[in-house]
């Protein structure tokens, strides 16, 4: 027997399919959104890197000032020991504090040379590569919001929007999940010829060529699967949940 045809499938309708067209759209927004939130967080990394550096730096700026005072506080209190116009309970008070600030001093400059690797790797630059902060923390104007309203517009936070977004995703995994129940429809078609010789040489005849064709539906209906799709849809009430608990959260929280 010989035969030759084409089969031609196209799908009517598969509840998962429809969903998914959805949820390729929500997961699009959910990535521009993950992104514009990925570049929130490293502004905000940048500028507390940044502010911190320009604090310690106030900070190691008085203390020189203080311990250059003391400096010459404790020369001029050794000398009037030295000639009896003080006590030394006097040299050991000024020594104290001038111990101590000198202390503060060596501390608060580790800790800004930490502050400038971390502000250098927080900008993705080499940590040997050295920079120079040009604004001054008196000279910073820093954008604090206004007190004389409680208003929290939690809405327009990105982490919220987020898990709206995620929400959404969860809602139609659930509906994706259920519509598994429902049977999948395909449009089948069939157009060919056979022939019913096992003489080879009779093949080239087109007379002996019969031509066939058929179209129908095909249906697929799911019947039993165990308890694992019962435990899915569970598992994605038990995520839906927690999101919306989340969202809850995100509302309360002002910063």
């Amino acid at each position: 027997d010989g035969n030759a045809g084409i089969r031609l499938s196209q799908l009517v309708f598969d509840g998962s399919y429809l969903v998914g067209l959805k949820a390729a759209k929500v997961y699009k927004e959910l990535s521009v959104k993950n992104a514009e939130k990925t570049e929130i967080d490293i502004t905000e990394s940048v500028m507390k890197a940044y502010y911190n550096v320009l604090i310690n730096t106030q900070r190691i700026t008085v203390l020189e000032s203080n311990f250059s005072r003391l400096d010459s506080l404790l020369k001029e209190t050794q000398i009037m020991f030295q000639n009896g116009y003080v006590g030394k309970i006097d040299v050991d008070r000024i020594k104290l504090s001038f111990n101590n600030i000198r202390i503060e001093l060596n501390k608060f400059r580790k800790l800004n040379e930490l502050g400038y690797k971390l502000l250098k790797f927080q900008m993705g630059i080499d940590l040997n590569e050295p920079i120079i902060l040009t604004d001054r923390l008196e000279n910073v104007l820093l954008d604090i919001p206004s007190t004389e309203s409680d208003t929290f517009y939690y809405e327009k936070r990105i982490e919220y929007s987020i898990l709206q977004t995620n929400k959404t995703l969860s809602n139609l995994n659930s509906i994706r999940l259920k519509s598994q129940y429902l049977p999948i429809v395909n449009l089948v078609g069939y157009y060919g010829f056979n022939t019913a010789t096992s003489n080879i040489s009779k093949y080239y005849k087109p007379e002996r060529w019969l031509q066939s064709g058929s179209i129908g539906i095909s249906i697929i209906m799911p019947i039993f699967d165990g308890s694992a799709r019962v435990f899915r849809v569970q598992q994605s009430k038990i995520e839906s949940q927690q999101i919306v608990h989340q969202m809850s959260l995100t509302k309360k929280k002002k910063n």
